[in-house]
């Protein structure tokens, strides 16, 4: 098998993600107050509801805005995170693939050292070789032939 290509791509919040978290938090929303109109609950099981309702509601916008944002990098042998937010040198890590909707791919990458960062890109008009190719090195080098412990390949 040959070695996927290097290439380089942009991860940003996803919009339509949003739209549809919003979407799903004003269905719930609406559910709530459906129960709440045909419910003989007493009022202080509903304000409960309305309240687990709202930190969730919460919870999901800042976990959405604080979405990584930065580029995933391939050069070929090594994947490479580089978020926006720093200016520190992008540490070699690995990049798996955990879900894959062609448009749309959900990737766990582990830097050698430090936390892992959950990425979830899509694909963009402009840039549909590059998805191309960064979908082909995510299958290629999915993470499941090793792992990097300690600056070293790690097969498993």
């Amino acid at each position: 098998m040959h070695a996927a290509p290097a290439v380089r791509y942009p991860v940003t919040r996803s919009y339509p993600v949003a739209v549809w978290l919003a979407g799903l938090c004003a269905l719930e929303l609406a559910l709530l107050l459906a129960w709440r109109a045909a419910s003989p609950q007493p009022a202080p099981l509903h304000a409960v509801a309305f309240g687990c309702w709202g930190l969730a509601t919460a919870w999901v916008f800042l976990a959405w805005r604080g979405a990584a944002v930065g580029e995933l990098g391939w050069d070929g042998q090594h994947w490479r995170w580089e978020p926006v937010r720093t200016t520190a040198h992008a540490p070699e890590g690995v990049a798996r693939l955990h879900l894959d909707l062609q448009a749309h791919v959900l990737v766990r990458f582990v830097p050698a050292q430090g936390r892992a960062v959950w990425l979830w890109l899509e694909r963009r008009s402009g840039r549909l070789p590059q998805w191309h190719l960064l979908r082909c090195a995510l299958h290629a080098a999915d993470g499941s032939a090793g792992d990097l412990v300690d600056g070293q390949a790690v097969v498993r």
